[in-house]
């Protein structure tokens, strides 16, 4: 929040400095890529963190989730991520 007080009044009237991106230090996928992880196969051996973060990566609108398959049907999975001090 202190950084967009800080910037909104420059964003306003256009007087941001820009910063250019470093196009080799990042990563980008396609849709067609992603959508590739979307579906769990339920025999292979995943580590945990493997797990977690296939179904964090697809946890978000306005993806449906990761799926598995179940006689032709599939289940939908969603992850919900909850840091200890911020349980009710």
């Amino acid at each position: 929040m202190t950084l967009f007080k800080e910037t909104w009044p420059l964003l306003r009237v256009g007087r941001v400095q820009r910063q250019p991106q470093h196009l080799n230090s990042g990563t980008t996928h396609r849709v067609c890529d992603v959508e590739r992880i979307d579906e769990i196969d339920l025999s292979r051996n995943y580590t945990a963190k493997e797990l977690i973060d296939l179904l964090r990566a697809r946890t978000f609108p306005p993806y449906s989730g990761a799926f598995f398959r179940v006689n032709g049907r599939k289940v939908y999975l969603r992850l919900s991520l909850e840091y200890e001090n911020n349980r009710d």
